[in-house]
């Protein structure tokens, strides 16, 4: 297990409208078989329109080995998605676009 597998930051759990109703750790989520949490996936696309499809590592708990997003995570408790698009941008070295 690495360390970022065994970060277990808590999450806001939401309702169809996406207010938030409460918060779990991470793991709770995971254990509890939770789907109404925030997650933000992107896709990497350079300027040849191609898209970055990166296989995901042996050793993640779900999927392992299966194609991916080129970029996502979960949106921590208290945090927008704003935020999160920020970190991406920041992390990608580029502006991130909403679609």
């Amino acid at each position: 297990m690495t360390p970022i597998d065994t970060f277990d930051e808590f999450l806001d759990l939401v309702d169809e409208d996406d207010n938030v109703i409460g918060q779990k750790k991470r793991s709770e989520v995971y254990a509890e078989h939770f789907s109404n949490f925030r997650v933000v996936n992107a896709f990497v696309i350079n300027s040849k329109g191609e898209i970055l499809i990166p296989r995901r590592t042996a050793d993640k708990r779900i999927f392992p080995l299966c194609l991916d997003m080129s970029m996502g995570g979960h949106v921590e408790s208290g945090e927008s998605y704003e935020v999160y698009r920020e970190r991406l941008s920041y992390r990608l070295n580029t502006v991130v676009i909403n679609g």
